[in-house]
């Protein structure tokens, strides 16, 4: 494409996109009116009106990275899970379409977005920040009225009926979907406060005499998320805190030396191997070889390990997943249950996908986490935005894969609607922004109206 052309378009139009693009991120963060899928037609449109100002600094090779480190995952996921048994049951093929076009476009406009210097990652943060905590302040106090201070805990054991059905108080909570509240799984409520309690810790990161007026908007929202774990109770979240407040920890206070970066380094190394272990302990679990089921059975720590009813479900869909490759509601039995959904998004990927999603959404998260670490190390936004990104994508994964709500409402009535990971609003919003932080990283301090940007070449040996 002809350069002068592009820069004229870049220069005539890039502020506009930069406003649309807060817009779009400010409505989907808050899901306004519940319009999710008008959200997906709208970024559609507005990575496509973007990719001429991508033009400008990519070249053959830059596309080829990002196709394959980002593209060729994300649309295998998006295409096997549009097209599973289970959505092909819930959504027409066009909304199918949307939603595998609509996870394309978020990262995209993430990409395109890091290379004009009319988008400024504070007023992206500040329009992410404000959607999810007025989403999360609105339901906060309708929670509060309704059932008042801590009735997590005064209320424990204590029921409520509604049409003739009973209903644990301590167990629901309230939550504005569009302009109707609906009761909602207290953890599924606690998911948002998750993901929004540790921007607190961002202001390790940032004198108080430089707090700006931008910032007072993700500090607002972190407080919102510690006072709705802490108004409900709800204690069970504050586990899932943990990696964040480490990492925080670790980055602010642990000495930069050699000797201790070398002692961080063995750190992490353990903390892979362990991980590997673990995978092939679990794998040796559900294909139920002799001697881990006799560990389990016997062995009191690793029985409660992997004994366990959320581990037991890992197992089990690890085993269905060798019949039904392509995923599907096939019947999962622990004990005398069936199970919906293992409580995590990448086992309930391979239970309603298949396993090529599940690669796709695996492959994603690697590579999203080394464009993280680039990010972190080259770019020259602030230390404190970056740590922001950094903290929210954690807590969200953390959430998403150890406590994600695939059934979160309480009644009847409206148990029938279910939530899959593929279809969560707030998946978009961090796609945004790995997209956001693998440009940014790669462009390092550079001015983004003169960029070129060239991806590290991909060598297959």
């Amino acid at each position: 494409m002809d350069k002068l052309k592009l820069l004229t378009y870049k220069k005539k139009y890039a502020s506009l996109f930069a406003f649309l693009a807060l817009e779009l991120l400010l409505f989907t963060s808050m899901n306004l009116a519940n319009y999710g899928l008008l959200f997906r037609y709208l970024s559609i449109l507005l990575a496509v009106a973007l990719i001429p100002v991508t033009f400008l600094s990519y070249k053959k090779e830059d596309w080829l990275n990002v196709g394959l480190l980002f593209g060729l995952p994300l649309f295998a996921y998006g295409a096997f899970m549009a097209f599973s048994p289970l959505y092909y049951l819930l959504q027409n093929v066009v909304d199918n379409i949307v939603m595998i076009l609509s996870l394309m476009a978020f990262l995209l406009i993430g990409l395109s977005l890091a290379q004009t210097d009319d988008f400024k990652i504070e007023k992206g943060l500040a329009a992410i920040f404000a959607g999810l905590g007025i989403l999360l302040a609105i339901s906060l106090v309708y929670t509060l009225w309704r059932y008042t201070f801590f009735y997590v805990v005064r209320y424990a054991g204590q029921t409520l009926y509604f049409d003739g059905e009973a209903y644990a108080v301590s167990n629901e909570a309230k939550f504005l979907f569009g302009f109707d509240f609906k009761e909602v799984k207290t953890s599924y409520f606690a998911s948002y406060a998750t993901i929004l309690a540790p921007l607190t810790l961002g202001l390790l990161f940032i004198p108080m005499k430089q707090i700006k007026r931008f910032d007072y908007i993700w500090i607002g929202a972190g407080i919102i998320g510690i006072l709705s774990i802490g108004l409900l109770p709800y204690v069970a979240a504050i586990k899932y805190l943990v990696p964040a407040v480490m990492l925080a920890l670790f980055i602010r206070f642990y000495p930069r030396g050699k000797k201790w970066l070398k002692v961080a380094q063995y750190g992490l190394y353990t903390f892979i191997a362990l991980f590997i272990i673990a995978a092939i302990l679990l794998l040796l679990y559900a294909f139920e070889v002799p001697f881990m089921s006799d560990l389990v059975a016997t062995n009191p720590i690793f029985s409660r390990l992997f004994g366990n009813h959320l581990v037991t479900g890992y197992a089990k869909v690890i085993q269905a997943a060798f019949t039904h490759p392509f995923g599907g509601l096939h019947p999962i039995i622990i004990g005398n249950s069936f199970i919906e959904s293992t409580r995590s998004a990448l086992f309930d990927t391979l239970y309603q996908g298949g396993f090529f999603p599940t690669l796709g959404l695996l492959a994603l998260v690697g590579f999203g986490g080394y464009s993280i670490v680039v990010y972190y190390k080259k770019s020259h936004d602030a230390k404190h935005h970056k740590m922001l990104i950094i903290l929210f994508l954690i807590t969200f994964l953390v959430n998403a894969f150890f406590n994600f709500d695939y059934a979160p409402f309480v009644r009847e009535g409206q148990r029938i609607y279910k939530t899959p990971f593929f279809s969560d609003m707030t998946s978009l919003i961090a796609l945004f922004l790995i997209g956001y932080a693998y440009q940014s990283g790669l462009m390092g301090g550079k001015k983004k109206s003169e960029a070129i940007v060239t991806a590290p070449p991909i060598v297959v040996e």
